[in-house]
């Protein structure tokens, strides 16, 4: 069994959701990795720096409280101490961890019960989602006691630590909104301006400006690529090294874990 990447294909899906009772989230995420497939842990392993992850409180007031951005990719702890949520032994294990940057705070939080007025809009998206992709997507927030009538059901939070959020939830619950990557912007690197835009300009100071040469941009390109490669195969010893294009331009396996990578140069 393999985690369902459905959102490799399209690079607006650069979002997730942390579930926790910690006070502190500017802490890195940190989950257990077990021997066998637990998505709701390994989800970690596929945060991409530049992705936003929003953060939902499961101690009461629960809701959705902020988000942070992720800084750096995914990384294995030999000694993760952890401790399950069924039975009180500690136990040590492999762990992932991630490190995100400021959090960031949603004014006012979007407490769960506010989201019953549009639970069904919610649910409506889960479910198209999965007939699209045929698999769970890892969706982040759940009806309890959808048998119930209405006035006693619940929204709740997946059961699990790590989930994917869609993108498309933000046309969904607008006191989020604060999260999205501002779509006219590059998420990785503004510095840069695109093919599309007009070059001639000087740069301010500290700026970095795009080759206009065509043949000096596929040369810097193709030098960012071989470096990234080298990085991968010689320093982290990864497998299944593979140049895709864009939204990412490499796929390779780290430790077992599959990673997209989108490589620039300057």
């Amino acid at each position: 069994m393999t985690i369902n990447t459905w959102w490799e294909d399209d690079p607006a899906q650069r979002y997730w959701m942390q579930i926790t009772d910690r006070e502190d989230l500017n802490d890195p995420l940190l989950s257990p990795k077990l021997p066998h497939l637990t998505w709701g842990y390994d989800l970690v392993s596929q945060v991409q720096p530049g992705d936003r992850v929003l953060h939902w409180q499961a101690r009461a007031p629960r809701g959705l409280v902020g988000w942070s951005e992720v800084e750096e990719h995914a990384t294995v702890i030999p000694e993760y101490k952890w401790k399950p949520h069924q039975g009180s032994q500690e136990r040590t294990t492999l762990g992932w961890s991630a490190v995100l940057g400021q959090f960031h705070a949603f004014t006012p939080p979007v407490l769960s019960e506010e989201l019953l007025p549009i639970l069904d809009q919610i649910v409506a998206l889960d479910e198209a989602l999965r007939a699209q992709y045929g698999r769970t997507v890892y969706f982040p927030i759940t009806k309890y006691g959808a048998n119930r009538p209405a006035g006693q059901q619940q929204v709740r939070a997946a059961e699990a630590y790590f989930v994917k959020f869609p993108v498309e939830l933000f046309d969904v619950i607008s006191g989020v909104r604060a999260a999205r990557i501002d779509a006219s912007l590059d998420p990785v690197d503004t510095d840069l301006p695109e093919d599309f835009q007009p070059t001639g300009k000087k740069a301010p100071a500290g700026r970095t400006t795009r080759a206009v040469d065509p043949k000096l941009r596929d040369a810097v390109e193709r030098r960012a690529l071989d470096v990234a490669k080298a990085y991968y195969l010689e320093e982290l010893h990864a497998t299944d090294y593979q140049e895709v294009g864009k939204p990412y331009n490499i796929r390779v396996t780290v430790r077992g874990v599959p990673r997209r990578c989108e490589v620039k140069g300057s």
